[in-house]
């Protein structure tokens, strides 16, 4: 991370042609930057510039020529992104265009950006939390409105708010510990061991096992329902997937084993993301490529959060099937006929070795009972969710957090049921408070700062 005396810069849009590409400036540099390359329209350079003020002229190299027609605004310090002096330019966004001023930029002093620092800026400079510059990322990558909806609940600090309430209880009790400690004789028996229990357990512990009971909904809308398409080969597998995506994405020919890896592609369902995989079909076989893929197959099982075990209906059950209704027996799961165009009035009898799955018959080929197969997708996993979306934790960080936090309080309570001294009770309170802090980002380690703002784009 570079000082925060430096001044940094970066394209803020993707890369690519297109009408209008930013380039952000981020520092104590900017209005010396502007002033240098900078010409209104009578080609004089701005005497003042005012904050909140969009400008329209030229970009000037240093040899004075005319290098882009832009808009030019400045945000001055603690109110914008980063909370120090920010100008962005809006020039054409052409590649050469923006390179070349990009480079004007950087021989006045300025260095490149690196992922995530405006937004790491924004952390450090305290304009934003931990949790509201995860949110960044979260926003930008939203797939569905119930996505971003977390995401945008996130960056108006909700989570923050619930987490800061709750440290602000534990720093009552710490309080209430260290008068004892230091002032014995002043303060007296001040504290209530039964009524602190009470509130440990009812207005802490119950808050933050209620943000842990939110996560499944947070961490689902925010990475996705992960769901595998399973079954021996040949049975249509492929097929099934192009028609949940309504597109050709994987390769479908008469001939068995076609697909020899896992193919996964993005699918929005009734506002929840889900990550669709096609797999190979898992069956016997010599050949090392099949051995590969197989083995990636049973890697999909394993990760997945709802398997669709696909069965040919127009043929028996067989000691694969069996074989593969075993390996998926603890995964939420649903049995899918295929082939009903084909299938004769002896259909596919499923109650012989998946009596509690629920099935559905369809025709991958033809489209036929997609609809009643969706909405089996959707009782599995989708009604699970809550409504309430505005108290989800969809990061593993905060879960893990919340959970050492809970353990800590436990230990509080466990110690003052066992009347052990408050200097002792208090290590475990303060570690509880120390836990909810690294949600925030105030006990956070520089290190895990890094590994979070590694994960944004360049210019954000």
């Amino acid at each position: 991370m570079k000082s925060l005396d430096t001044t940094i810069a970066a394209i803020a849009t993707p890369k690519g042609i297109g009408g209008i590409g930013i380039i952000r400036i981020s520092g104590p540099l900017c209005i010396a930057v502007a002033n240098d390359i900078f010409r209104k329209k009578d080609l004089k350079a701005p005497s003042l510039l005012t904050p909140r003020k969009l400008y329209n002229g030229y970009i000037i190299d240093n040899e004075e020529s005319v290098m882009d027609e832009v808009l030019l605004a400045y945000m001055k310090g603690p109110n914008s992104y980063t909370a120090e002096d920010v100008i962005e330019i809006q020039a054409h966004a052409g590649f050469y265009t923006l390179k070349s001023i990009l480079e004007l930029v950087f021989s006045k002093g300025v260095v490149s950006a690196q992922p995530g620092e405006f937004t790491k800026r924004a952390f450090l400079n305290g304009r934003i939390d931990l949790t509201q510059a995860e949110a960044v990322i979260d926003m930008i990558n939203a797939k569905t409105k119930r996505s971003l909806k977390v995401a945008l609940s996130q960056i108006k600090g909700k989570i923050s708010l619930d987490v800061t309430n709750l440290r602000g209880k534990i720093e009552k009790i710490l309080t209430q510990f260290e008068a004892v400690l230091d002032f014995p004789e002043d303060v007296g028996d001040i504290i209530d061991t039964e009524k602190l229990i009470e509130t440990i357990e009812k207005e802490i512990k119950k808050q933050l096992q209620s943000l842990l009971d939110n996560y499944e909904n947070g961490h689902i809308l925010r990475d996705g329902v992960k769901l595998a398409i399973v079954g021996v080969p040949n049975v249509g597998k492929s097929s099934l997937m192009n028609r949940l995506l309504n597109k050709e994405r994987s390769i479908v020919t008469h001939i068995p084993g076609t697909t020899r890896d896992v193919i996964e592609e993005p699918l929005n369902l009734n506002g929840v993301p889900v990550v669709v995989s096609d797999t190979a079909g898992i069956h016997e076989t010599s050949d090392p490529v099949e051995k590969i893929g197989i083995e990636r197959t049973e890697d999909a099982i394993d990760s997945s959060d709802i398997v669709l075990f696909l069965v040919d209906g127009t043929t028996s059950y067989s000691k694969k099937d069996k074989h593969i209704a075993e390996r998926v027996r603890d995964k939420k799961t649903v049995l899918v006929v295929n082939k009903s165009d084909l299938a004769t009035k002896e259909s596919y009898d499923v109650t012989g070795f998946v009596k509690d799955l629920p099935s559905v018959h369809i025709s991958a080929k033809q489209g036929d009972g997609l609809s009643l197969l969706k909405d089996l997708i959707n009782d599995l996993v989708i009604s699970d969710l809550t409504e309430s979306d505005d108290s989800a934790i969809p990061n593993i960080r905060h879960k893990e957090a919340i959970e050492k936090a809970i353990s800590s309080l436990e230990l509080v309570v466990d110690g003052l049921l066992s009347e052990l001294p408050f200097e002792m009770v208090s290590m475990d309170l303060r570690d509880a408070h120390g836990f909810l802090g690294e949600i925030l980002g105030i006990t956070e380690r520089v290190d895990i700062l890094d590994n979070i703002f590694s994960d944004f784009c360049i210019g954000k």
